[in-house]
């Protein structure tokens, strides 16, 4: 591993043990560092504490496509849609997910998605354009599905961290210093 993957190893590791937040972040460092068992386990034991967070949806979505697991990905990814419609990235894996079970249309149709969601995409832009389909992405959908994916996650009991207390500030008062003014001796010239 380069000198410069382990220094962005060790500050997405120390971001990580601070707030589980990064959860997501360091897992997508640590799979693209090599590390994808310990990946898998950081994404697998936090996702369900962040249900919101379509990032570490993502990141597992991906590394599950990685592995040729289909469902797993798909529902993962079209979890993420379903908290946030515009997330290019899901549209373009589903796409791949798409081509991949040989659904041509249904993979056009989630490139179409991710060229009107950022038409400087010139992958998507060029595979619409060599398609034999019409390129007109205006009013793009996505493609309905036949049976509607439920993402359900499995509660997970969160106690709160203890908050340290912060001291109040002190408004230092000065204390009053008499000051006796000594008489000055004036001569004549």
């Amino acid at each position: 591993m380069k000198k410069e993957m382990k220094q962005i190893l060790a500050r997405a590791e120390g971001l990580y043990e601070k707030d589980k937040k990064f959860f997501a972040y360091y897992a997508d460092i640590l799979a693209e560092a090599g590390e994808k068992p310990k990946a898998f386990k950081i994404l697998k034991d936090n996702i369900n504490l962040f249900p919101n967070y379509t990032t570490g949806e993502l990141v597992l979505g991906e590394l599950f496509l990685e592995q040729k697991k289909i469902d797993q990905a798909e529902m993962l990814l079209k979890g993420a849609l379903k908290k946030d419609d515009s997330c290019v990235k899901a549209y373009k894996l589903l796409s791949v997910i798409e081509d991949m079970k040989g659904n041509r249309e249904s993979s056009l149709q989630f490139l179409k998605m991710v060229a009107r969601l950022d038409p400087f995409d010139a992958d998507a832009k060029n595979i619409l354009m060599l398609s034999d389909k019409d390129f007109s992405f205006k009013g793009a959908e996505p493609p309905v599905e036949d049976e509607p994916v439920e993402v359900k996650p499995e509660p997970v009991e969160v106690k709160p961290e203890p908050v340290e207390a912060k001291p109040e500030p002190v408004e230092a008062k000065p204390e009053p210093v008499e000051v006796k003014p000594e008489p000055i001796e004036v001569k004549p010239e």
